[in-house]
Order: structure tokens, then sequence, then C-alpha cells
């Protein structure tokens, strides 16, 4: 009664599919690239007081803009590309900075923010399924 194993079995684990890279991968959903345009609209927002930086010659305020922008340049990127660390960086910031216009009493952008933050939490599986592959 015991077993029989077939001889055409070998021992050698079965070929495994390799990972998907950046031009195979599937991409953002049509939701999230929208959220990089608005964030894109968002951000000229910031142009008159980088104008007023520049005429008025304060260089300090200028390179703290260009960084800001930088950084969050990266995080639209992160979002464009379906990487998990730009879900939650873009999470934090749209949170941060909606809490911030709220408090200045800037409704207009706070409600864009926290709408971007509402539809980014309702499509976090995609990015949470991205954290283990290279994205």
């Amino acid at each position: 009664m015991g077993r029989r194993f077939r001889d055409d079995i070998s021992s050698e684990p079965p070929p495994v599919s390799p990972v998907a890279d950046d031009s195979e991968g599937e991409s953002a959903p049509l939701g999230v690239k929208l959220c990089c345009v608005v964030g894109v609209l968002v951000g000229f927002d910031h142009v008159p007081f980088v104008t007023n930086a520049l005429a008025t010659g304060r260089v300090s305020a200028l390179v703290t803009f260009v960084a800001v922008g930088a950084f969050y340049s990266s995080l639209l990127y992160g979002l464009w590309m379906v990487r998990h660390w730009g879900w939650a960086g873009s999470m934090m910031w749209f949170t941060v900075i909606g809490a911030f216009s709220v408090a200045t009493m800037r409704y207009g952008p706070a409600i864009v923010c926290f709408l971007l933050v509402a539809y980014l939490k309702n499509v976090e599986h995609v990015f949470r399924d991205a954290r283990g592959y290279k994205r």
C-alpha cells in the first residue's frame, strides 16, 4: 500500500517566473496618474512666492523651495511608477499640506489634498502589491 512515484518527477524545484521590472510591470491606474497631474497643478500654486523670492533676492527661501520641490517631485514620480514609498510619502505629504491649508484658512487646497488622500487610500492595494517587487 505504498505510494508509487513516477520516474519523470525531478528533484529540481519548478522554474520561477522573473520579477517584473519597470518595462514589464503594470502601469499606474488612471486615477493615480490624474492625482499626479493634480499634484503638479497644486505645485504651481507656489510659483508667485518663488517669483517674489527671486525678485527680492531671498536666496534662502529660494533654496528651500527648490529642495522641497525636488522632494515633492520625487513623491509624484513614485506615485506614477507605482512605488510603495511614493504612495506612503504622498499620503503623509497631502495630509500635512491639507492640515496646514485648513490652519491657514485656505479651504480650496485643503479639499483637494484631502480628496487626494481619500483616493490614494482607496487604491492602497495597488501599492501594497508592489511592495515586494522591483518597482
